[in-house]
């Protein structure tokens, strides 16, 4: 059976452009302020070297898309329905604030700033870009249609698991989802909740998740990815499939469960 794997990256731009600066040559020079952050453009270099690293399809080598910008988790949703092969792996690189995990904002100074629902103009509809308890839980949107046309509305995430189901889900019992997001398991029944949503295993990390620039001035030439403090846990990877998600010193594991 021909698997796929599938990287999703969350949203997030620089405020200030000139701010970008200033804080990439703050990182190379070892100064705390203003920080560094990952966006769009760091998270898509990370997935696509990793990729490539691993000898798996990327958007330029087999046609894609397999890495993708996706600005709400409803749009991972649509993609998963979307896919012409079964999936084995879904990453996700993104920015984590404990009880939410966001796909979509803004890095301003020194902080990043998450936006929790955003206006799509597409579908004329208030989407939810972060996902918490209780967004899964609770979100309906009786307006939305997907324009595939394979998820009817009025939409609920927690819809999501029963749909895939009966419509013979493109994810198998072998698949599952790893969130490259700072402090993904410190909430655990919202890890809990993603893995029931989709009905799949899902990985959550422990600790942040370190971005490792290496550069000149303002530019940056090479990036790799490592799991919490430089100094206590200084290795870091290029290819993130080189960390083991599945230590459970540094990741949380959640099994679906069905809700009776």
């Amino acid at each position: 059976m021909n698997l796929m794997e599938l990287s999703f990256l969350g949203e997030y731009t620089w405020n200030d452009k000139d701010l970008e600066k200033e804080a990439i040559k703050a990182n190379l020079n070892k100064k705390p302020s203003p920080a560094w952050f990952p966006d769009k453009n760091a998270f898509f270099q990370i997935a696509n070297q990793g990729h490539l690293e691993s000898k798996i399809p990327t958007n330029k080598n087999k046609g894609g898309p397999y890495i993708m910008d996706t600005s709400s988790f409803l749009q991972i949703c649509v993609k998963i329905v979307q896919s012409s092969k079964p999936i084995e792996r879904i990453n996700v690189f993104t920015h984590g604030f404990g009880t939410l995990i966001g796909f979509r904002g803004q890095i301003l100074r020194n902080h990043i700033e998450a936006i929790g629902i955003y206006y799509d103009p597409k579908h004329n509809v208030n989407v939810p870009s972060g996902i918490s308890v209780d967004i899964l839980e609770k979100y309906e949107d009786t307006e939305l249609r997907d324009p595939t046309g394979k998820l009817k509305g009025p939409f609920k995430f927690k819809d999501v698991r029963s749909h895939f189901e009966k419509n013979k889900s493109r994810l198998k019992k072998e698949s599952f989802m790893v969130l490259y997001a700072c402090n993904s398991a410190l909430d655990s029944e919202l890890l809990q909740e993603i893995a029931n949503t989709f009905g799949l295993i899902v990985y959550g990390f422990k600790d942040l998740i370190r971005y490792d620039i290496v550069g000149e001035g303002t530019k940056i030439h090479s990036m790799t990815i490592g799991i919490g403090q430089k100094e206590q846990k200084p290795e870091s990877f290029k290819d993130f499939h080189s960390i083991d998600h599945t230590q459970s010193d540094i990741c949380s594991k959640k099994v679906p469960v069905i809700k009776k």
